[in-house]
């Protein structure tokens, strides 16, 4: 059906040209899919003289709530609250209720993998979230790396890898193949919890939800009411789309050249990162009213209340 739609130039929508990870400021890898459909158009065409132009258009969106959703926040952490057994934590700032909850998860799936649980006693000079998830994440992939290799840097090509070894592993030792299934899922969770992203001085809510989203599909799983939300994700409240479109990408004259798929597909990564980054400048005045003070790179002022709340 693309391939009919494509000769008679109609456009065909791609969506999602990557990997979800839930993070609206940061493109991921993508896929090459519009690249080589793209390139094989441009030559077919070519092979017939036929002079239809073949583009690739880059768009890019990003979602914003209209008014403060942190009621609606806070209720989704108390649903993973209650999905994952850990104690409701009293605070109704979302910031910092977004902070016991990470907090609490990273120490309690520390404890179920059997990995050194960190110590986020409030008496010691401890350090703040993201220092704490990089000891556990470190531990994580060496324990990884030991049974399965070195690990692949892009997180879903380290899940694809992995997960051919764990199936491999599952006849052999349901057991392992099942814990070494969690540490995967718990390295993708950690991975998708950048500091550069969620690490700032202050927060938006459009991050605390993206990172509740994260969290709760690959951790909120039981029952068919989970998995169909996480199926079909809602947001926790109405939201705007904004949508940007670049300059087309000429795929004919990229044949002309002798281009590559790959240079193609890094192109369009570049220019729907721009995208992004504009969008980012563009929305502040918007996103910037409900902005939080993030204490999750602060020394943790709730690391007591975070070894109770599992």
């Amino acid at each position: 059906m693309c391939s009919s739609d494509l000769r008679l130039g109609r456009g065909v929508l791609l969506h999602p040209e990557g990997a979800v990870n839930w993070q609206a400021e940061r493109v991921w890898p993508l896929h090459p899919g519009a690249a080589d459909m793209a390139l094989t158009l441009a030559q077919s065409l070519e092979s017939v003289h036929d002079p239809m132009p073949v583009q690739i258009v880059p768009i890019a969106w990003r979602m914003t709530f209209t008014e403060d959703v942190s009621a609606q926040l806070i209720s989704e952490m108390q649903l993973i609250e209650r999905e994952c057994g850990l104690s409701l934590w009293p605070s109704n700032d979302p910031a910092e209720r977004l902070t016991a909850l990470l907090g609490a998860v990273l120490s309690q799936r520390a404890h179920q993998l059997g990995l050194r649980r960190p110590d986020l006693a409030v008496a010691r000079p401890d350090p703040g979230y993201f220092e704490a998830q990089a000891l556990v994440f470190t531990e994580l992939r060496c324990r990884l790396e030991r049974e399965y290799g070195a690990l692949p840097d892009d997180p879903m090509h380290a899940l694809r890898a992995i997960g051919r070894g764990i199936r491999r592993r599952q006849n052999v030792d349901p057991t392992e193949a099942t814990r070494d299934q969690q540490m995967l899922i718990e390295y993708l969770r950690l991975s998708r919890l950048d500091p550069s992203l969620y690490g700032r001085d202050t927060i938006t809510q459009e991050q605390i939800a993206e990172v509740l989203k994260s969290t709760r599909a690959l951790l909120v799983t039981r029952g068919w009411r989970n998995r169909l939300h996480n199926f079909l994700p809602r947001a926790v409240a109405p939201r705007v789309a904004h949508v940007r479109v670049a300059a087309p990408m000429d795929i004919r004259g990229a044949v002309a050249l002798g281009t590559s798929a790959t240079a193609i597909t890094n192109r369009l990564h570049g220019s729907l990162q721009q995208l992004q980054d504009t969008l980012t400048h563009e929305l502040e005045p918007t996103v910037g009213r409900f902005r939080r003070a993030n204490p999750m790179e602060e020394r943790n002022r709730y690391g007591a209340s975070l070894a109770e709340a599992i």
